[in-house]
């Protein structure tokens, strides 16, 4: 299983994203921005998944802003 940062806008869209991801079952918890990133809110959802993108469609339905989804070794 991968794991992979998807940061937002806003804390309030970080928060709802964090509850979307436990509602789909998967492993998520919020922590600070990595430093080698740059985001709005400073706040990052770090979500361990193989299918990233089913967890960013939800976050569409549910109309939360992502500004990012990055494969967490990419970063490191």
């Amino acid at each position: 299983m991968n794991t992979w940062i998807v940061t937002f806008f806003t804390i309030s869209d970080a928060i709802a994203a964090e509850r979307t991801a436990k509602k789909l079952g998967l492993q998520a918890r919020l922590i600070p921005v990595p430093r080698q990133l740059s985001t709005g809110c400073g706040i990052c959802l770090k979500v361990q998944t193989d299918t990233p993108q089913t967890l960013l469609d939800e976050l569409s339905q549910e109309e939360v802003d992502v500004d990012a989804c990055l494969d967490w070794e990419d970063i490191q």
